[in-house]
């Protein structure tokens, strides 16, 4: 079974076993549960072999922590654990760290800058379950970055990964559809809606589907097969962009249009020679009806809500369409930006070292026990100095990945890859494998080399 996805040379069958996973986990996560872990125990020769180009170990890092939101929709958890993308990756990331010849520094600093803050605590109130829920997902991305950097992937290695990434979130996508009610019975208002997302977190939903749609934009623009079929391949891209636009939850799916702007941006600053190269010469065939049908996905999602979705994404709420309410930067961003404000007072309040790991929430004035919504303020408060010097790291990154693989069309969604990993910190924090795995990603090295092939 793991041979056989990673060759992935029966794409239709792997779609439909991946649609029927998100179908039964509906009514029983059991089958669920029992493919993963089948996955898993097949998976583990693979996981302790000498790390090479096209590491399977990257491949099953990549497959296996992708079913986070499908397992959290159907609540297979303790057996799938609900926090699997920090537990697993965790796991496999310090497995994977243990065979790397090569160790760059940047990785290994994004881990250190994070440890001080353990061996404080001004609330008083930190348990362990505060830790493992504030600090493991800024943890594994220095895991991530410190195994990812400069690992090499042929192009084929490279379009496997992709497709790792989006067949379980397709499981998620059909188990969304299924969940969903007639539209027409649903009330839709101003706020967040379970209802179209398996009466599931809306935001981490909107978050994983507006990476479904980034990928399945890049797979049918670059024209890569991932269902064998394209016009199959562009059903998948739309049901992501509609189902993902009525959850009416914002960041997920901003962060997915955006992210699909940069890989256009860079698509049309390569060569002709080199999309040529990669048999993707027919760019601006494809873009201009995908461009057509977002938008024709966004117009039918308003039409069908009544008007309701331009109004959210407007930042409306029912208190500023009364007039009872005035709309600002807090009405946008869902209160975000006052915890954000909260979380720089902890600084100047308790000094240059912050608060401690997970005692933000214990400290602040105004949001007291709200768990950290955005990422960096939650660095500055808890890490102090060694927070913003996190942030500048990550930062850095941005460079790094610029110029890496100049001359590879790969770069542009690499670019986006890390785009979208960060950007979802300022709406989910690290709720959801997505960050840390995304900025990992981006940091790898598309090799042109015809003799290598995928390993067998």
């Amino acid at each position: 079974m793991v041979r056989s996805l990673f060759n992935y040379k029966n794409p239709f069958i792997w779609i439909i076993i991946h649609i029927g996973i998100g179908v039964v986990s509906v009514f029983s996560p059991f089958p669920l549960i029992v493919f993963f872990y089948l996955f898993f125990i097949l998976s583990i020769p693979y996981i302790f072999e000498k790390e090479k180009i096209n590491s399977k170990l990257a491949f099953i890092i990549v497959y296996l922590s992708s079913f986070e939101i499908i397992s959290r929709m159907a609540k297979s958890s303790p057996y799938i654990p609900y926090e699997l993308g920090k537990y697993l990756m965790m796991f496999l990331l310090i497995l994977g760290l243990f065979k790397k010849k090569q160790h760059k520094i940047i990785g290994i600093s994004l881990f250190l800058l994070l440890l001080p803050s353990f061996f404080y605590d001004y609330s008083g109130f930190v348990d362990n379950s505060d830790i493992r829920f504030n600090v493991f997902g800024a943890i594994n991305i220095g895991l991530a970055v410190w195994y990812f950097y400069g690992k090499e992937f042929t192009p084929r290695g490279f379009k496997l990964i992709i497709i790792l990434l989006v067949l379980p979130l397709i499981s998620s996508l059909s188990y969304t559809i299924i969940k969903t009610p007639d539209l027409a019975s649903i009330d839709f208002n101003l706020g967040a809606n379970f209802e179209t997302t398996g009466g599931f977190g809306s935001n981490q939903v909107a978050t994983v589907f507006g990476f479904g749609m980034l990928i399945t934009f890049y797979l049918w623009l670059n024209k890569i097969s991932l269902s064998g079929n394209k016009y199959f391949d562009l059903i998948f891209f739309i049901l992501f962009t509609f189902q993902g636009l009525l959850s009416f939850s914002r960041g997920g799916i901003i962060g997915g249009v955006v992210g699909i702007l940069i890989v256009i941006y860079f698509l049309t600053r390569s060569s002709v020679s080199s999309l040529d190269n990669a048999n993707i010469n027919q760019v601006k065939k494809f873009f201009i009806p995908g461009i057509l049908f977002l938008g024709m996905s966004a117009f039918t999602a308003n039409y069908l809500t009544n008007g309701l979705l331009l109004l959210r994404y407007q930042g409306e709420t029912e208190g500023t369409l009364a007039g009872s309410k005035v709309k600002t930067l807090n009405t946008l961003s869902s209160d975000r930006i006052s915890i954000v404000e909260s979380d720089l007072e902890l600084l100047f309040d308790y000094g240059l070292l912050g608060v401690g790991a997970g005692a933000s929430k214990y400290l602040r004035e105004d949001h007291r026990g709200v768990v950290a919504h955005v990422e960096a303020s939650r660095l500055i408060a808890e890490h102090g100095i060694f927070g913003i010097l996190f942030i500048v790291l990550i930062f850095y990154l941005f460079w790094v990945v610029y110029r890496m693989n100049n001359k590879n069309i790969f770069k542009g969604l690499l670019f986006s890859f890390l785009f979208l990993g960060w950007f979802t910190t300022f709406h989910a924090a690290t709720r959801t494998y997505i960050t840390p795995l995304l900025i990992g990603i981006s940091l790898i090295q598309v090799i042109n080399e015809k003799k290598i092939t995928l390993p067998r």
